[in-house]
């Protein structure tokens, strides 16, 4: 039993470890965050493979809402911003993994 658990402790940090190297594509609602006093909160995505401290460069893609999409950064109102365009695509898992910007695939 020791043995088995042992085992399967070194399984799971070798799992927590691979994964903190290899990230997948993320999606992460930040909620009362305040940047100016219109903005309170924001959705981050983070491509797959993104490394916060690697080299490769991506692009900074930024959304900027219509009147649809006012809210106060809550829980119940930062969704509205995921009723369009991109931050529906990627909300939806149909962003593409890549796309040109400046000739350049990214």
């Amino acid at each position: 039993m020791k043995k088995s658990l042992t085992l399967f402790s070194t399984l799971t940090l070798l799992l927590l470890g691979f994964t903190s190297i290899v990230k997948a594509q993320t999606f992460t609602p930040k909620y009362g965050i305040s940047m100016t006093s219109f903005s309170h909160g924001y959705y981050e995505y983070l491509p797959k493979g993104y490394v916060a401290n690697g080299t490769q460069k991506y692009p900074l893609l930024i959304f900027l809402g219509g009147t649809g999409e006012l809210g106060d950064g809550s829980v119940e109102q930062l969704p509205l911003v995921l009723h369009n365009a991109t931050p529906k695509q990627i909300s939806q898992g149909i962003f593409p993994d890549s796309f040109l910007v400046n000739r350049a695939v990214v």
